[in-house]
């Protein structure tokens, strides 16, 4: 089991460092031929995506949850109704959100005070990203099959091809001697035709692996189960959508493109560097599932620690590294300016990869043990702490307030678990 690990993880990482290779060759290019502020209209209709997909409610942990039990327990006839009802979940909430965004697209832009250049051109792209959007939801459902099953190396193997395709179109689509407005049209095109080849191919490993699926009608009880989940999953959704796309809304409204350009690239990095986090721990969201399904507590708190303390230490050795490497590196990748205006947003958001990195085990863990009740509790507290820290602090040090807001909603998250398991004692958390 161990060296099963070890190898997933290997997988995982190797998945996410082609990722890290890719959006440093892809994002040099994308400043060169879009600019500075056309790199932070990308950026933000990119991330948008992201943001639109926290609609999804939780409904993809869910699925990989009661999957996982129900395929450990050789329970097929459930494990199909459930994936059944999530496939009728995801087109429900697909068509519903791709027609409002289509009927509202001008309405929702005027929101972010885009320039001339860039108004007209976002109500089209804004129509993409929502496709985009519904096809990541049907993605999920074969992803979350697989994870599941366990099959991380088909899915970081699957994820490499496709990533190496999709930079190749990108680089080619940007080097095209036409005008800025069609190179961002063509670029987010490209996305979504990728997004439906990846759609048919996780689709098709997913029934290869899993092939005792066939269309089930979910029970009372099943829907019940998801219904439950997702009861508390949404509301932690919806506060994770309300807030986790702020920081770009206020920066673009009152601080600039360009602004939100550089800002942007930071992000990206953390995001990649948060990423690698989260796909390298998320081999053990199965095992922690079916530990759940097998009430064995002692387990379940053993690696629960366990798991926090890696996450730290893996996170403090990346953050110091990365810091240690950015200037000369971003030096010669963009510019020594560059460099030097984007240093400080980096240090901080490399503090807060640290302070954050333990909200991945907490999210894979309660998750598992279906207690999304306890996430809802924990993103309320942060959100509500970040809104009003962006208040405190952004008027004080600007942009790079809306960082401190991030990192006093973190804190403020542990304080409370902190509290809440010395008061109850851990069997509260790991029992549903």
């Amino acid at each position: 089991m161990r060296k099963k690990a070890y190898k997933d993880t290997a997988f995982n990482a190797i998945d996410y460092l082609s990722t890290l290779v890719i959006f440093l060759i892809t994002t040099k290019l994308l400043i060169a031929q879009l600019g500075t502020d056309g790199y932070g209209f990308y950026m933000f209709f990119t991330s948008l995506i992201g943001t639109f997909g926290l609609v999804d409610i939780g409904m993809g942990m869910a699925v990989s949850k009661y999957l996982s039990e129900f395929i450990h327990q050789n329970k097929f006839i459930e494990g199909n109704q459930v994936i059944t009802q999530a496939f009728i979940f995801y087109l429900a909430i697909g068509v519903v959100l791709v027609s409002a965004i289509n009927y509202f697209s001008a309405e929702l832009l005027s929101l972010f005070n885009f320039s001339a250049k860039f108004s007209q051109l976002g109500v089209e792209i804004l129509f993409i990203t929502s496709l985009v959007f519904m096809m990541n939801l049907f993605i999920s459902i074969g992803t979350n099959v697989l994870v599941a099953l366990e099959k991380w190396q088909e899915i970081s193997v699957l994820n490499i091809i496709l990533k190496i395709l999709n930079a190749f179109v990108l680089v080619r689509v940007l080097l095209l001697d036409i005008g800025f407005s069609h190179k961002v049209e063509y670029v987010f095109y490209s996305i979504l035709i990728f997004s439906v080849l990846k759609f048919l191919l996780y689709s098709g490993l997913a029934y290869r692996h899993y092939p005792e699926f066939e269309w089930q009608k979910p029970t009372t009880e099943i829907r019940g189960k998801i219904s439950s989940f997702l009861k508390w999953s949404s509301v932690q959704y919806g506060l994770s959508m309300m807030v986790g796309h702020a920081d770009k809304i206020i920066i673009s409204r009152f601080f600039g493109l360009e602004t939100l350009g550089v800002y942007s690239f930071v992000v990206n990095a953390f995001i990649y560097l948060f990423g690698f986090l989260t796909s390298a721990f998320k081999i053990f969201f199965p095992k922690l599932s079916k530990i759940h399904a097998d009430k064995d507590i002692q387990k379940l708190k053993f690696y629960f620690k366990r798991l926090i303390l890696w996450s730290l230490a893996v996170s403090i050795f990346i953050g110091t590294v990365s810091v240690a490497c950015w200037i000369p590196f971003v030096s010669i990748y963009i510019d020594i300016d560059f460099a030097r205006k984007s240093f400080l947003y980096f240090l901080m958001f490399s503090i807060y990869l640290v302070i954050r990195s333990p909200e991945i085990i907490f999210s894979y863990f309660f998750n598992a043990t279906a207690k999304p009740v306890v996430l809802v509790k924990n993103v309320a507290i942060g959100s509500a702490a970040t809104v009003i820290s962006y208040f405190i602090f952004v008027p004080i040090f600007k942009t790079y307030g809306l960082i401190v807001a991030q990192i006093v909603g973190s804190l403020s998250i542990y304080c409370y678990l902190y509290y809440q398991i010395k008061r109850n004692g851990f069997h509260d958390f790991a029992t549903a």
